[in-house]
């Protein structure tokens, strides 16, 4: 009898530590080779411990004394762990009772599927749907001229890894930075070869991608682009970051995770409680920065801030020099309007005056190199530089971009601040 209590009491633990694992992963999964189980709880998990409970007291209503969890700290133990996890159990199917539902979350691409939902938009050859990034360029489609490279960018072939004793620029940023016949980064790298701001060897690079927030560029980042080994990173992003949008960049981008860490993720996006969590902590942000028609900017000021500085950090973590390039501009016009990107042209022109005063405080706040175009340009003489949108350029206009990128880092190598 003594054993029975005992084996009682084993499975009375393990049904109690099995019990936040059932809460998190319902239904459980299990898939290895050809094995392929899924096991939906339901109230399993809350009844085993009960019907456990009930044959231990039973068995003390007889006389038999308990096992290991009478002992006074284990008692203590399990009441503790009962009161925690039937706190969260309860309120969950508190929430489903009034009808709560989970948060919207960002994707997950667990590590090692990383191809997950990275399939062609139906029609569009030019663009390639990608969990993390959004979207990038296919390689090998005619872009407006310019044939998107090997590595899925418009510019000409580069080798993922530089020469030994070669100084490397890459030119991040949107549709500003990737537009041109040909960009102003292919314009610089021929400035660099004629001029270069060391004794070394130097190049130009364009990882630039049409519609690409800061958030976009920091992830491309992550993945691709610290592997090209730059020394100098140009960082030019804002027009599409306070463009709007049904829901925000961090919302729809994808998060890569290891097996463990993006299964109990998705199990706790999955709960009511994360939902209400999430939304309390939210609800002033989303206040502030909702539109009347239920858009918010694709990545609200603060998160733009936010994003830039951690851009900043990981640049120099890489021993590269990061420089900040504030995004010119001139009126909108009302296509702006007509693509739901702004509720109104002033709307749009304050918006972005709020961006670029951004850029110009995080390159103040981490004393990182900042070339203000839009100060530079502000004046009329610079007005046939711009498109007729009063974002993009004429070719002119980038030809004055790359040669301000050319002179600040002619600035830096002479001041000795480029690697």
């Amino acid at each position: 009898m003594k054993r029975l209590a005992g084996l009682l009491d084993y499975a009375l633990l393990l049904a109690l530590v099995a019990l936040p694992m059932a809460w998190l992963f319902d239904p459980f999964r299990i898939e290895s080779g050809p094995i392929s189980l899924s096991i939906r709880w339901g109230w399993k998990p809350i009844l085993v411990p009960l019907l456990l409970f009930a044959a231990r007291a039973w068995n003390r209503s007889r006389g038999i004394p308990g096992g290991f969890l009478s002992r006074p700290l284990m008692k203590k133990c399990a009441a503790s762990w009962l009161a925690t996890w039937g706190f969260f159990i309860a309120l969950e199917g508190a929430l489903a009772l009034a009808g709560v539902e989970p948060e919207a979350a960002s994707p997950i691409v667990i590590r090692g599927q990383e191809n997950i939902d990275s399939l062609p938009r139906p029609g569009d050859e030019k663009v390639i749907e990608d969990p993390e990034l959004l979207w990038r360029f296919a390689p090998g489609i005619d872009w407006d001229g310019i044939t998107i490279n090997s590595l899925g960018f418009r510019d000409q072939e580069f080798a993922a890894g530089k020469l030994p004793g070669t100084r490397r620029v890459i030119a991040m940023g949107d549709s500003c930075t990737a537009q041109g016949k040909p960009p102003y980064s292919v314009l610089l790298h021929m400035l660099l070869q004629s001029a270069p701001p060391t004794p070394a060897p130097w190049q130009a690079c364009n990882t630039g991608v049409y519609g690409y927030s800061s958030m976009q560029g920091l992830r491309q980042f992550q993945l691709t682009v610290r592997n090209f080994q730059p020394d100098v990173v140009t960082l030019y992003y804002g027009w599409n970051d306070h463009w709007l949008h049904k829901q925000p960049d961090h919302l729809r981008m994808a998060v890569r995770l290891h097996p463990l860490r993006a299964n109990l993720t998705a199990g706790l996006q999955k709960k009511r409680m994360f939902g209400a969590l999430a939304r309390a902590v939210r609800q002033r942000a989303h206040d502030a920065e909702e539109t009347e028609d239920n858009k918010t900017f694709r990545v609200p000021p603060e998160l733009f801030r936010a994003t830039l500085t951690r851009f900043i950090e990981e640049v120099r973590a890489i021993d590269a020099v990061p420089i900040l390039i504030t995004a010119p501009s001139r009126t909108l016009t009302p296509g702006a309007v007509r693509g739901r990107s702004v509720h109104s042209i002033e709307d749009g022109n304050r918006a972005h005056q709020d961006y670029v005063a951004i850029v110009r405080e995080v390159a103040a706040a981490t004393g990182a190199e900042l070339l203000d175009l839009a100060s530079i340009m502000d004046d009329p003489t610079y007005d046939a530089l711009f498109s007729a949108d009063g974002i993009h350029f004429e070719q002119p206009g980038l030809e004055f971009i790359a040669q301000r990128i050319h002179e600040k880092l002619l600035a830096l190598g002479a001041a000795g601040a480029l690697p």
